[in-house]
């Protein structure tokens, strides 16, 4: 069936007959019709194409009324103005905060103790243990262990200072923020929603230190099967056979 809005070239260039009369439209489309004129439909007038339906009147008069943008935020409010010249570590524990740290030590021990292993994780050792994953992000080798290694290329006072390898390897294999034994199968990321909504609170109660906020997405490489992954292609409209999870 051809679609009035995109035709072929045929039926444009072919001859057009143009009826006044309603009833000889009609008998001139079942005489076309039931003979056999054309071959295939793009032999077809123009006319017997064209269906007839109700014609809508377009108003005079639109909705479009020419006025300024009204902008529906909260007012900003600058009140705490000490905030807003911390330091990056400090900007980052008001973020991760007591609340976050006492909730990694709980599920940490909670986890570890399930597995017949030491549950005696600190609050220092985890903020240790956070404090290394920031600086091996800019601070890159190869392996996690070289940070302790005896080489004076690789190895890392401050690592290897702050927690033993066999530590943090120790932290790294328990690490939790959530209650496994209240798992939710309902929901993907139930493993980090702890997490997420503690940090949601946190973003709501220190917004109004910043007037003007950038958002952005990061992609994090994963080559293991989760509902939360997606493609790069659906992400950047790109062909690539990679996969990432999309962090926002």
């Amino acid at each position: 069936m051809l679609d009035i809005n995109n035709l072929p070239g045929s039926p444009l260039r072919s001859e057009v007959e143009v009826f006044n009369n309603g009833d000889e439209l009609e008998s001139s489309q079942a005489e076309y019709l039931s003979s056999d004129n054309f071959d295939n439909e793009d032999d077809l007038p123009l006319s017997l194409l064209i269906k007839r339906s109700k014609i809508v009147q377009i108003p005079s008069k639109s909705n479009w009324v020419r006025d300024d943008l009204v902008q529906r935020l909260p007012e900003w409010n600058n009140s705490d103005t000490e905030k807003c010249l911390l330091s990056s570590t400090e900007t980052f524990l008001l973020f991760f905060n007591d609340e976050i740290i006492h909730s990694f030590v709980e599920y940490f021990n909670q986890y570890a103790i399930s597995r017949n292993r030491p549950g005696d994780i600190s609050s220092d050792e985890i903020c240790s243990f956070l404090g290394i994953l920031l600086l091996s992000g800019y601070v890159c080798l190869p392996r996690r262990e070289m940070y302790w290694e005896n080489s004076k290329d690789t190895k890392n006072d401050v690592v290897s200072g702050a927690i033993s390898r066999n530590r943090f390897r120790f932290v790294m294999q328990n690490l939790h923020c959530s209650d496994n034994t209240k798992l939710n199968p309902a929901d993907k990321i139930f493993y980090v929603r702890p997490l997420f909504e503690m940090l949601n609170k946190r973003f709501i109660q220190l917004a109004p230190n910043e007037k003007h906020h950038s958002v952005d997405e990061s992609m994090v490489p994963y080559f293991g099967r989760h509902g939360t992954k997606q493609s790069k292609a659906n992400l950047s409209g790109g062909d690539t056979n990679s996969d990432a999870v999309q962090l926002v």
